[in-house]
Formats: C-alpha cells, structure tokens, sequence
C-alpha cells in the first residue's frame, strides 16, 4: 500500500514537473522572441543616429565656400581640418569625371563606385563597410554633392570613417549572460562582431 501511494506521488510530481518546465520554458522562449527585436532595433537605432551625425558634418562642410569654390588651394586646408577635427582618416574632393583627391597628393579613379555615382546625382550616401588594402582595417565612406552657388554638382566630397565603432556598437549590446550582437551587410557579410577577424576577412557564413 505504501509503495503503492508513493509511485502514485511520484508520478503526480513528475506531472507537476513537466507541466511546470513546459509553461516555464514557453514563457521564456516568449520573452525573447519579445525582447530581442527590441533589443535589435535599440542597436539599430544607435548606428543610425551616427550615421545620420556624419552625413549631417560632411553635408555641412560641402556647403562651405571653400569647398564649393573647386579652388584646391582652398579646399584643401579646409580638408585637413575638418578630417583632423571629426576624426576621419582622411577627406578628399571628387570632380565631375571621378577623379578624386586627398591633401596628402595621394589620388584614385572613383568614377565606378556607387558612392560616388550617387552623390553625383545629388544623394548623399555612406557606402557599405570597405577593407582597405593599404590599412587592412575597416571604413566606410561618406560622399555628398558639392553644389555652386547656382545649386549645380560641381563635384562630391568625401570622407573616409573608421568603420571600427560599429563593433563597439555591437559590443555594448548583448541579451542574458552569453548573448552578442552582430552586424551583416546586405548580402550577410559580418560588418561589426566581437571577433575583429571575422570583419577583416569579411566573412560571409
């Protein structure tokens, strides 16, 4: 009889039990189906505020009579400034034809890259996350529209950004005590991860 009543004990806790882990389980799967969207569009909404900050400084130096003056000995200072200034590797000017221009007298054919195709048409743009072959780091380009005072495309500025701070991003965002944030471009491309490799050698699982 005693047996009997502790099996029947046995089998009603491990009811209990498993409708408990299941009711537990669901409620924490819930939670995060819940949070991590949230969480995704926090660190989405912190990498656009950036963006949008640059593009706000390179617009607003575009807009300055040295640059729009096409006078290299003019712009070229200002370049040097403002790259010092905001941090920026480096700043540089497009012509019409694509031929760009940086202070130091480096130069490159840009007439090809999308950036540059866009800006010339008026639309200012950050390019996707770019290595560099003479740095082997990451960056990401800003190019906007010179207009003249007749509001015409003279030209685009550029400036090249350390594309370093969205792995500082993804960083400081996690969820629970194992749980990293990670960027892919477009194409699934990792842009910003905890493993710096993994961006360089622009992996693609």
């Amino acid at each position: 009889l005693i047996g009997g009543v502790l099996l029947l004990l046995l089998l009603v806790s491990a009811s209990i039990s498993t409708i408990a882990y299941r009711q537990a389980a669901a409620a924490l799967q819930n939670q995060v189906e819940t949070n991590i969207p949230m969480v995704a569009q926090y660190g989405a909404d912190i990498v656009r505020q950036i963006l949008d900050k640059h593009l706000a400084v390179v617009q607003t130096m575009a807009e300055s009579s040295d640059i729009q003056s096409m006078d290299w000995n003019k712009q070229k200072p200002a370049l040097e400034k403002q790259a010092r200034a905001h941090g920026y590797q480096a700043m540089g000017v497009i012509n019409p034809d694509g031929f760009l221009r940086y202070p130091d007298g480096s130069t490159n054919q840009v007439s090809d890259r999308p950036f540059f195709q866009s800006a010339i048409r008026g639309t200012a743009n950050i390019s996707d996350v770019l290595i560099s072959r003479v740095t082997n780091s990451a960056a990401m380009i800003i190019a906007v529209p010179i207009r003249n005072e007749q509001n015409r495309i003279v030209g685009a500025l550029l400036a090249r950004l350390d594309a370093g701070w969205l792995s500082e991003v993804t960083d400081g965002i996690g969820f629970g005590e194992k749980g990293y944030s990670y960027i892919i471009d477009g194409k699934g491309t990792l842009i910003a991860h905890g493993n710096r490799d993994f961006v360089i050698n622009q992996t693609n699982f």
